[in-house]
């Protein structure tokens, strides 16, 4: 019986890969490829760590199929809270099929855990039987759970366990080296840096990303969506919503506040752009335009006279520093 839909319920079955045919590995490797394209897959193939016969080594094994980092978890010493962090991780997951493979390299006491965890998680768990080891303790096992003993041969994998085709990505040709730039001028920067070949790959996949913000922002809060698709949005409409501000340190540091209109702050009652710091605080010093500086003619070899000492203007006077700062 090869059709698992006339099975009860999810359950161990056994894949008596005693000879090694090819049909096993070739179904392994083309599980292996789909983890490795990242394509969506059910089946979660487990490999076991040869000597590793103990209960840490086998829930590592576990985790690490599911992308976890061994090591970093091994420093964590789960001890005997590993079985519960690995049903955990599964459960957050869409996987139905647990395989393991080499299953027979396992001590029978260790073939108990996985049984038990899929047992709750009402998963499939496929033994793949590649040894001459016994089958009955094993089988005794699966029985006493209170499952039926089924086996399979390896040819069948395919039509109980049927697998999706590998992802085939966008792009054969890789992509080029991208312009390591902030979200907000990243777009510009591709237009400016790429080829147009490049660049309309570029611009693509920047817009599928614009559209999917879209939609995520306007499922999530459509006044805010409404109010950023205006084509001059007023600041007074969400200035209970504004908690913070893009500084000028952001959108490229200036001395001169007239050209800071994008730098905006909270305000009692409103919101308002600093395009002038007074408008955000009376007693803030507001800087001094730059008075015209007199040029006189460079006389020779030497500094030019007006790099030498503070500017003055026509009238003879210190002219003001951008830098400095005049009360109003």
């Amino acid at each position: 019986m090869t059709d698992r839909r006339l099975w009860p319920h999810p359950q161990p079955v056994i894949v008596d890969d005693r000879h090694q045919i090819r049909a096993t590995q070739r179904y392994l490797h083309r599980l292996g490829m789909l983890h490795r394209t990242n394509t969506p897959c059910r089946r979660l193939l487990i490999r076991p760590t040869p000597g590793g016969g103990d209960e840490v080594t086998l829930v590592l094994d576990v985790l690490a199929a599911l992308g976890k980092n061994p090591e970093g978890l091994r420093r964590d010493k789960i001890g005997g809270t590993g079985w519960e962090l690995a049903r955990a991780w599964l459960t957050a997951t869409d996987i139905t099929d647990l395989l393991i493979d080499r299953a027979n390299t396992l001590p029978t006491d260790r073939i108990a855990d996985p049984i038990a965890s899929a047992d709750e998680l009402g998963m499939w768990l496929w033994l793949i039987w590649s040894g001459d080891e016994h089958l009955s303790p094993t089988m005794k096992l699966i029985v006493d759970a209170g499952h039926p003993d089924h086996v399979i041969r390896p040819q069948d994998l395919f039509d109980v366990l049927p697998l999706p085709p590998p992802a085939q990505p966008d792009h054969r040709e890789p992509w080029p080296a991208l312009p390591a730039a902030d979200f907000t001028t990243f777009h510009a920067a591709c237009r400016r840096h790429l080829s147009p070949r490049a660049f309309a790959r570029a611009d693509e996949l920047y817009r599928a990303a614009i559209g999917r913000v879209h939609t995520w922002m306007a499922e999530r809060d459509p006044r805010l969506y409404d109010w950023l698709a205006l084509p001059s949005p007023p600041l007074s409409d969400i200035s209970t919503d504004l908690i913070g501000w893009l500084r000028d340190t952001h959108l490229g540091p200036t001395a001169e506040a007239g050209r800071s209109a994008h730098r905006v702050t909270r305000h009692p009652g409103r919101a308002v752009p600093a395009r002038h710091p007074a408008a955000l605080d009376p007693g803030h010093p507001r800087p001094c335009p730059r008075r015209p500086a007199a040029r006189r003619p460079h006389p020779g070899p030497g500094p030019r006279p007006d790099h030498a000492g503070p500017h003055r203007s026509r009238s003879g006077h210190r002219a003001v520093p951008t830098s400095e700062t005049c009360r109003p």
